[in-house]
């Protein structure tokens, strides 16, 4: 009796505490008003390297402002004058790591370790400096140098919270922006836009630019298929935030087009 009661209140704060940190998703998406953005770095687990150490105590805000001008910049071309549509605050480095899921997780534990990730976050961000802006970002970051892939980040927009993979170099600070920004829009609603077999970007909607002719090599990705199609079964990837923009599609989901 005593341990159901205590999963009663456990469930119960989870519930409170998602409650709590769900921001209106059409507020969210109708672009009259910042959105503020939190980043919180971490090493991500096992990662004992100095290197990774000083590189997260050497972070610095600017490292970032290429997330905010790409906002600004495609929020402009949907006709939307907002100043700084995305200001980002980083904050302290954060020393707990996130739950883990596990691969091949059941309906049921994805959803316990959403409300697991909701908790961890709002206890997180809750105990460190500054407070919290309307979505929460939390970079893990993985050594520098090395060759495997990194884990796919992930987003929830219950919570408005993006949990991103990334590397510790400033030589990968252009293409972790790019993670960032595909994350966060996750966060606002907008679908990836590849083939998760093969990375390739899905016609039309994964085109930058759907009505180009010829239709191939595309010049710049868009930012839910973060990859630059040459052909219609090959990809390159951009080298920056600068080489992405946002179509239409995405466009609409996250509000910068009428839905």
């Amino acid at each position: 009796m005593f341990k159901l009661i205590r999963v009663v209140i456990l469930l119960t704060i989870l519930f409170v505490v998602a409650s709590n940190t769900l921001l209106d998703h059409s507020r969210a998406t109708n672009w009259d008003r910042a959105l503020y953005v939190s980043i919180y770095p971490l090493l991500a687990a096992g990662n004992n390297s100095a290197a990774s150490a000083r590189f997260l105590g050497d972070l610095k805000l600017r490292t970032f402002a290429p997330v905010e001008k790409f906002f600004s910049r495609e929020l402009g071309r949907y006709g939307k004058n907002i100043d700084r549509p995305v200001i980002i605050s980083l904050h302290s480095v954060i020393h707990s790591q996130p739950p883990v899921l596990d691969a091949g997780a059941s309906r049921l534990a994805t959803a316990i370790w959403s409300l697991k990730m909701r908790y961890w976050a709002w206890k997180t961000s809750s105990s460190t400096d500054g407070v919290p802006g309307d979505v929460r970002v939390f970079v893990s970051y993985h050594p520098a140098g090395k060759k495997e892939l990194l884990e796919r980040s992930t987003a929830l927009r219950k919570g408005q919270i993006g949990l991103v993979n990334a590397r510790a170099s400033r030589s990968s600070n252009a293409k972790n922006n790019i993670i960032i920004a595909h994350e966060l829009l996750h966060v606002l609603g907008a679908t990836d836009k590849y083939n998760l077999a093969n990375g390739q970007p899905i016609e039309p909607d994964g085109l930058a630019e759907p009505k180009r002719n010829p239709l191939y090599p595309q010049r710049v990705a868009e930012i839910m298929a973060a990859r630059i199609p040459t052909s219609k079964s090959q990809w390159r990837s951009p080298a920056n935030i600068g080489q992405t923009m946002v179509a239409s599609k995405t466009a609409r989901e996250i509000g910068f087009l009428g839905n």
